[in-house]
């Protein structure tokens, strides 16, 4: 996945999770229920953007990103529409928040000679549904589970 992809898929989690929260909130408020019926929309809408998120690339990377990326759409929210003006010392933290992020998004992945003894598929878009077509996730699981039963007495 590139680095573009990615930090687009991240600006799209964190766009969508704000603006239903907030299409909620407000049809809370005014007990509005098309508004409430855009919010849950768009909560659907996240549901997708985050199945496709995970299918090409690894859930820890997208949650840190969709973390960060929601923390700085909060903060701009609160400064554009409710005045709340952010200390120095919160702004370097969304600063370094935000380099670790492009820090570990430019990260080079491990070699797959260097990973561990769990035969874990790798991230990807066709790494698990090829396994699962081919039947190879089902017989590792199935080996597994039969190793557990004679080990234990």
């Amino acid at each position: 996945m590139t680095t573009f992809r990615f930090l687009l898929l991240i600006i799209a989690l964190a766009a969508i999770d704000v603006a239903a929260t907030i299409a909620l909130k407000e049809a809370a408020g005014r007990r509005d229920g098309l508004l409430a019926i855009v919010g849950v929309g768009l909560f659907v809408l996240l549901a997708a953007v985050l199945y496709v998120a995970l299918d090409a690339t690894e859930l820890t990377m997208v949650s840190l990103g969709w973390i960060v990326a929601v923390q700085v759409a909060v903060m701009v929210v609160d400064w554009r529409w409710y005045e709340f003006r952010p200390t120095p010392l919160q702004l370097a933290a969304i600063c370094v928040a935000m380099a670790a992020l492009v820090v570990a998004a430019l990260a080079p992945a491990p070699s797959p000679g260097s990973s561990s003894k769990t035969d874990k598929p790798k991230a990807g878009r066709h790494a698990v549904p090829a396994q699962r077509e081919s039947g190879q996730l089902e017989h590792k699981l199935r080996a597994r589970l039969a190793e557990q039963k004679q080990e234990s007495p």
